[in-house]
């Protein structure tokens, strides 16, 4: 497969006491923070500037951490065309989650986020971004 990152750097995720997730996202082109929200089947992420808090929520443990890149990928024969965010774990490997309509930001405050259950390792998603350069360079 081929991709573009679009942008890539630090992760948190955390976990208040009433079990809300919270994805903090810190990067060279922005910091942002985004609530996780579940409900039933349909996961989004929710862009918390300009929101007021009112779950109260106010202790969150840090349970997750690490590197993430967010890739357009090119030709996925299972989401064509959409980006991935990949977050790493603890084994240094990649969780794959798609999204839709990308991050959420001021205007859109509320994007889906897909679980795809795809684990990509380091070696994988260089080869997407080398794959892509590759193909833009001889263009």
């Amino acid at each position: 497969m081929r991709g573009k990152v679009l942008n890539q750097g630090n992760f948190e995720l955390l976990k208040s006491v009433e079990g809300r997730l919270l994805l903090l996202i810190n990067s060279v082109i922005k910091n942002e923070k985004y609530f996780w929200n579940v409900s039933g089947d349909y996961e989004y992420l929710i862009q918390t500037e300009g929101i007021k808090e009112k779950s109260g929520d106010t202790t969150f443990e840090v349970i997750r951490t690490g590197h993430f890149y967010l890739i357009d990928i090119i030709d996925d024969p299972e989401y064509p065309d959409l980006p991935h965010l990949y977050l790493q774990d603890e084994r240094n490997n990649y969780e794959d989650f798609i999204l839709p309509d990308g991050l959420p930001d001021l205007l859109d405050t509320e994007q889906e986020i897909i679980t795809t259950g795809n684990i990509v390792d380091q070696e994988e998603l260089d080869t997407f971004v080398y794959n892509y350069e590759l193909i833009e360079k001889n263009r």
